[in-house]
């Protein structure tokens, strides 16, 4: 996921386009999913969580910004994919929760190993805007451009038992 966005719009756009010349078919990564799914959803200005360390903040909010987005909050966790792959999706519930402000009229979950489909319907209840996730985005597009038809943007509540997330 990462890597879409570290060299910039510009490049990541490239990349998409030479992957479409080359297999034949539209291609779109976790990060242009993410930000259309956005669009789609009629949200400007984005509150963006992430896992990730603090070095590539800076890159993911110019990639958002280059993007026609407005990041009123950006708040990393600081950590490498290991550390992320152990976390359970109540860390992404309370992160994107204290990511949160007045002036974002939604959030954004970015990372492909950081769950969060188990939360997103809960986050949009309790907060009242749109909350998106790398990998919801992922499906979305991908429903999208097969011609699956969709009624909503925010993913079904989810067939697995865990316990429920307290404040």
């Amino acid at each position: 996921n990462a890597s879409s966005f570290i060299q910039g719009l510009a490049w990541h756009d490239a990349f998409l386009a030479r992957f479409h010349a080359a297999a034949g078919i539209p291609a779109e990564s976790a990060n242009s999913a993410l930000m259309k799914l956005a669009a789609h959803r009629k949200v400007r200005r984005l509150a963006v969580v992430t896992p990730y360390p603090q070095w590539l903040l800076a890159p993911l909010s110019k990639f958002v910004a280059d993007s026609g987005f407005d990041v009123v909050n950006i708040v990393g966790l600081g950590l490498e994919p290991l550390e992320i792959n152990a976390l359970g999706p109540e860390h992404s519930y309370r992160f994107a929760k204290q990511a949160d402000v007045a002036d974002a009229d939604g959030i954004i979950i970015v990372a492909t190993n950081f769950r969060t489909l188990e939360v997103l319907n809960q986050l949009e209840q309790e907060l009242g805007k749109p909350v998106m996730s790398s990998n919801q985005a992922l499906m979305w597009i991908a429903c999208r451009m097969l011609g699956v038809p969709q009624t909503d943007a925010a993913p079904a509540e989810p067939r697995v038992s865990w316990p429920a997330i307290a404040d």
